[in-house]
């Protein structure tokens, strides 16, 4: 019993702590034009620090793709897969991530 006080305790101040910025990350992304920012933001951040997306590059390019600029979105995950070392499977997920935007 005691140790479910203690995690409520913790989560709740966890989320005290971080709920202005998480809500501020939330009003910051309305738009697919804002999450471009915050995607060139994070990848230019230096390394370290709280990053809201762990691969920004690997969002940047599908939001691209939802904006319904297929060719910068594919060239963006083709550089960018080989930049982090994507795998054959890896690379497949993402075209297929792509894909329901193209049919858009």
């Amino acid at each position: 019993m005691l140790g479910e006080v203690c995690f409520r305790e913790e989560l709740q101040s966890a989320w005290k702590e971080s709920e202005k910025r998480i809500e501020k990350w939330f009003e910051e992304t309305v738009t697919l034009g804002n999450v471009l920012v915050r995607c060139d933001e994070q990848r230019l951040r230096e390394v370290g620090g709280i990053r809201f997306v762990r691969r920004a590059e690997i969002v940047h390019a599908l939001t691209l793709g939802r904006m319904g600029r297929i060719g910068e979105a594919q060239s963006e995950l083709d550089k960018c897969s080989s930049q982090i070392g994507v795998g054959p499977e890896e690379r497949k997920n993402l075209a297929v991530a792509l894909a329901p935007v193209r049919r858009n």
